[in-house]
């Protein structure tokens, strides 16, 4: 169905891409807090270690371990996809860390809404948070918060 990662990263893109900002900007008003949060500026599908502009969602395919073949003409796969978001802050690393949560909930309340990528996969679960990354980030006199959504995605694949 979906012509393996490529495919699936291009449809999370487009998903989060069309319909996170207005979701954000719902849980803006929910809220009512004054802590804001931003519309990614950057999309990256891939591994990506360093980032310039914040916030910015990764699409990272972390694993896709082969299932089986389901005929002879067709792969099961398992893809393990996590949607990171990178935000930083110049003054408040706790506000910076409840942003990062409700950044979490928008991005698991998009993706959900479509359950199997709008047809582009066959399930599309949601696995849970990482609040831990591959990344090590340190700049001088800035918080810097990673978290991601991890999806598990089954998918039949024609070879």
């Amino acid at each position: 169905m979906a012509a393996f990662t490529e495919a699936i990263l291009d449809q999370m893109e487009s998903i989060l891409s069309l319909g996170l900002s207005t979701k954000l900007d719902a849980l803006d008003t929910e809220y009512d807090d004054g802590i804001v949060l931003e519309d990614p500026i950057l999309y990256f599908k891939g591994r990506k270690f360093q980032v310039s502009q914040t916030p910015a969602v990764i699409l990272w395919p972390d694993s896709a371990p082969g299932d089986e073949y389901a005929s002879e003409d067709s792969l099961k796969l398992e893809y393990r996809i996590i949607s990171y978001i990178v935000i930083s802050s110049e003054t408040d690393a706790e506000k910076m860390w409840i942003r990062i949560f409700r950044y979490l909930r928008g991005m698991t309340e998009v993706i959900r809404a479509t359950h199997n990528l709008e047809g582009a996969v066959d399930i599309c679960k949601f696995g849970g948070f990482i609040f831990e990354s591959p990344w090590l980030a340190v700049r001088e006199n800035t918080y810097i918060a990673i978290a991601g959504v991890v999806w598990n995605i089954s998918d039949e694949e024609i070879l």
